[in-house]
């Protein structure tokens, strides 16, 4: 018999390739000029602008909960519907360019007592 254990191992191996994560924010994206031009590239294409009016209506806001809900059944349907608006509607601003806040400078002084 033929145990796949015993044969010959093969030329094909796996390697493990790194990538560096981006920690790109919103407001930095839309504080680039280039990047800002390619979303608003992007977001016009009308087959981008059909699958973002398929995800407005699979808003989970549009959902009809039951009337005998609990308030843990509605607190996470808020979530949801929240989170779903939040992330729809930083896809959408990609495209819009803005100036990056200014960042506030943490300064903690000791307590004083008088």
């Amino acid at each position: 018999m033929n145990w796949p254990w015993k044969r010959k191992p093969t030329a094909l191996q796996v390697r493990i390739v790194d990538r560096p994560v981006t920690h790109l924010r919103a407001d930095e994206f839309r504080a680039d000029r280039e990047l800002v031009h390619l979303a608003a590239a992007v977001l016009a294409n009308p087959n981008v602008q059909l699958m973002i009016n398929v995800l407005k209506n699979e808003h989970p806001g549009a959902e009809v909960l039951p009337a005998n809900a609990d308030s843990i059944q509605r607190v996470v349907w808020q979530s949801r519907a929240e989170g779903f608006a939040i992330g729809l509607a930083t896809i959408e601003s990609l495209g819009v360019p803005q100036a990056l806040p200014e960042r506030l400078q943490s300064t903690f002084e000791a307590d004083t007592k008088e």
